[in-house]
């Protein structure tokens, strides 16, 4: 297959092994608390797990040990008996690798400015590591979901810096943790949906999709790139490696390893039946279902009503309900992903407005799938 926007051939492969698994199963699993239309099995767990375990892998594993699971596994080519042989392969990542995730981390924190952006452009500068005044204040001051723990815990905290700073303290806590889930939860979760994956697996393989990247994307996973950085990365592709989940549910995941590597890594609903749909009533299903989660809660459609005509910055938000900047930072998040509110950022504040030519496409869609229905 050829991508037009690089005339470059497109490799697609599907890969199930235990750490493709386990990398994306905790990565889903980390966001599942602010992110709707999972799994209800990954719901069951996600409500199971210790408070200190479900903390470790929303701020710890997820952010770092699945990047560095998948960067590994985008140049190597292993397998795993056991989950003992994969725990040592993992606890054998270069420092360097978790020095160069905890920078992309940092870089990627809501209001941190990149190390591509003008040097004069508003948001936060990543402070040197080995300042803990300065990473601290960066923490404390940085306008982020994944922050917000950390500014209500001082802690919690000083633990995460000590992480940060330390990569041989990060691969421990990893192991560590990693071993936590698989004891408690894992295996059970590995072995339950093994058949259903290895299926999805075995008619994937035989399929003939043809096309660009994104063009493939949507064939195996009834969806189109959320954004336009996914469109991006799909149009820079020279690898795509779809992992079959039974954890994301009505959702596609997207994820890149460090580094200049142009391999990408999408995890799929091994269980989808996109594929008894039409293509063009699939890809309705596939705008509207994001947005339609996003707008199905009462909180959130206070805030779009709070938001009717003009835009707020989020601290006046929270102002206005009687919730948590946690609490507010993950609904607001939910409607950014789902395209119901823009993000705006100035001087390290993010502004948010209901984003109208979004809102206008969900209802012509809407009438799109009414109209089709009843003409059948």
């Amino acid at each position: 297959m050829m991508n037009p926007a690089t005339q470059e051939p497109v490799a697609v492969e599907y890969q199930a092994t235990l750490a493709h698994r386990l990398a994306v199963d905790l990565g889903i699993l980390s966001i599942a608390p602010r992110v709707e239309g999972l799994s209800a099995e990954l719901s069951r767990i996600q409500s199971r797990l210790s408070a200190e375990l479900r903390r470790d892998i929303e701020l710890l594993f997820a952010p770092l040990g699945t990047l560095l699971i998948l960067t590994r596994l985008a140049t190597e080519s292993v397998t795993f008996d056991n989950f003992g042989a994969f725990l040592g392969w993992f606890a054998t990542t270069p420092l360097e690798q978790i020095k160069d995730a905890v920078t992309c981390l940092l870089e990627g924190l809501d209001g941190v400015v990149g190390p591509d952006e003008s040097s004069n452009a508003s948001g936060l500068q990543i402070p040197c590591l080995d300042d803990d005044h300065a990473l601290r204040e960066f923490l404390l001051e940085v306008s982020d979901i994944w922050a917000a723990p950390l500014q209500e815990d001082p802690k919690l905290l000083d633990k995460m810096i000590r992480v940060l700073q330390d990569p041989a303290e990060a691969l421990t806590r990893l192991v560590f943790v990693l071993t936590q889930f698989w004891e408690a939860h894992g295996r059970d979760l590995f072995d339950t949906y093994t058949p259903i994956i290895t299926r999805s697996m075995r008619y994937h393989e035989i399929q003939d999709y043809s096309g660009t990247a994104e063009e493939v994307y949507f064939a195996v996973t009834d969806k189109r790139p959320a954004d336009r950085h996914t469109c991006l990365q799909l149009q820079q592709a020279r690898r795509l490696v779809f992992i079959p989940s039974c954890c994301c549910g009505a959702r596609a995941f997207f994820m890149g390893p460090l580094g200049e590597s142009r391999t990408v890594f999408v995890s799929f609903n091994a269980s989808s039946a996109g594929a008894n749909l039409s293509t063009r009533h699939a890809e309705i299903i596939g705008h509207v279902f994001p947005a339609l989660k996003a707008l199905a809660d009462e909180t959130r459609l206070q805030i779009i009503t709070l938001l009717k005509g003009r835009e707020l910055y989020a601290q006046e938000i929270v102002d206005q309900l009687d919730l948590s900047q946690s609490s507010v930072s993950r609904h607001l998040s939910l409607m950014v992903a789902g395209g119901i509110l823009s993000i705006r950022r100035e001087r390290g504040m993010s502004f948010y407005r209901v984003n109208g030519t979004s809102m206008e496409r969900l209802l012509k869609q809407l009438r799109e799938m009414t109209e089709a229905q009843e003409g059948n």
